[in-house]
């Protein structure tokens, strides 16, 4: 791509490290998050603890209280 004199251009990524403890992210953050294909189903368990039926795309709420607690006893989170 060439730019001339007074070309805009202008990039927009995704990602960073976050900020907090991803296991205390609001479980409908990340359910949006997955929605708008900013992290995967499987991300979204793995990273966040929040288990979402990946054909549905709701959360199970039973287990995703089960697998934060999980999660947190071994040690999981980033705060």
């Amino acid at each position: 791509m060439r730019l001339k004199t007074g070309d805009t251009y202008r990039l927009l990524t995704q990602g960073g490290g976050g900020w907090g403890d991803p296991l205390k992210r609001d479980i409908n953050m990340v359910l949006e998050d997955v929605r708008n294909e900013k992290v995967s189903v499987k991300r979204a368990k793995e990273a966040y603890g929040v288990v979402i039926h990946p054909k549905t795309l709701e959360i199970d709420v039973q287990a995703t209280q089960l697998l934060r607690e999980t999660m947190k006893s071994k040690g999981g989170g980033g705060e």
